[in-house]
């Protein structure tokens, strides 16, 4: 009898060789990547004719693997986000520092600093125009964009109420999942 362990990796085995093979048909259409494919995907739909109580437990164990490493990538994909913001800053703030003492340098010498190996640093200046809207309501019309969102709040309160909104309805969502009791 296979551990839950061993039925968690077999199953994990054979997903990854169908999720491969899909992408693989995707990319090229091939007839082999499709029996590979369809191999995989009846290897997986019969995994689950034999000893369903551990293959069950297998599942669970797998699903709840998953949606913990989906969970982690969430807070580090936010964390990086921190992260290169912080250093966007920082850099920003070097950069400021940089100037600053290339603008005394400038001032004392009249000409930028050497720098080790040859190399000359000096402030460059770089002019570009960016619009400033004084007063939104004076714009002439064709220089006004208006995106218009739908209150998907707003329209299920109204339904939910009893009130008709022309072009929607509100859809009753069913999906089933897996409760597991002691």
């Amino acid at each position: 009898m296979p551990t839950t362990l061993e039925l968690m990796e077999e199953l994990a085995d054979v997903m990854r060789v169908r999720d491969q093979a899909m992408e693989a048909y995707d990319l090229t259409q091939s007839d082999e990547d499709l029996r590979v494919y369809e191999a995989a995907e009846e290897r997986l739909n019969g995994w689950f004719d034999v000893d369903a109580p551990a293959k069950l437990a297998a599942l669970i164990s797998l699903r709840d693997k998953r949606k913990a490493d989906a969970a982690w990538r969430r807070s580090e994909a936010e964390r990086w986000r921190r992260a290169a913001k912080s250093a966007d800053h920082s850099s920003e703030w070097l950069e400021q520092r940089a100037i600053m003492l290339l603008r005394r340098a400038e001032a004392a010498t009249g000409e930028g600093l050497s720098l080790p190996g040859g190399r000359r640093a000096s402030v460059k200046t770089r002019r570009s125009a960016r619009v400033s809207v004084t007063n939104r309501e004076a714009l002439p019309v064709d220089c006004v964009r208006v995106k218009v969102e739908v209150d998907k709040q707003e329209i299920k309160k109204r339904l939910k109420s009893g009130t008709t909104v022309e072009g929607a309805e509100l859809v009753e969502m069913v999906k089933d999942y897996v409760s597991i009791r002691s």
